[in-house]
């Protein structure tokens, strides 16, 4: 299996709706990778290695410090999932958004890998 697939939800990954009930009820108080999507468009990838992968979701939640990526919770709120996939290894992760970044070309991440 391929990484790709990985954040398109495989069994390593979950994609839940972006709802303030699905985080808290779904997302781990652990540290990885998150991705928003609508439909088959990749919004956004970020990562957590601080702090959890549930902390981080409600700080997005409450307000984004990504004005374009703010623009597309207002108006998509209730038609957005979020995926997102637990890393052990810190020292894993960047490399990983990395990765992810130059694989789906979010639409709102200001920093592009190619």
């Amino acid at each position: 299996m391929s990484s790709k697939n990985k954040m398109n939800c495989e069994p390593e990954c979950r994609r839940i709706p972006f709802r303030l009930s699905a985080l808290n009820k779904h997302v781990p108080e652990t540290i990885g990778i998150y991705a928003f999507w609508f439909g088959n468009y990749c919004v956004y990838i970020g990562k957590t290695e601080k702090q959890s992968l549930h902390k981080r979701l409600l700080d997005h939640w409450e307000g984004t410090h990504n004005h374009a990526l703010h623009l597309w919770i207002e108006a998509k709120r209730d038609s957005l999932l979020v995926a997102f996939l637990e890393i052990d290894n810190p020292s894993q992760i960047g490399g990983y958004e990395r990765y992810y970044i130059r694989i789906f070309q979010p639409l709102t991440n200001k920093v592009r890998y190619n």
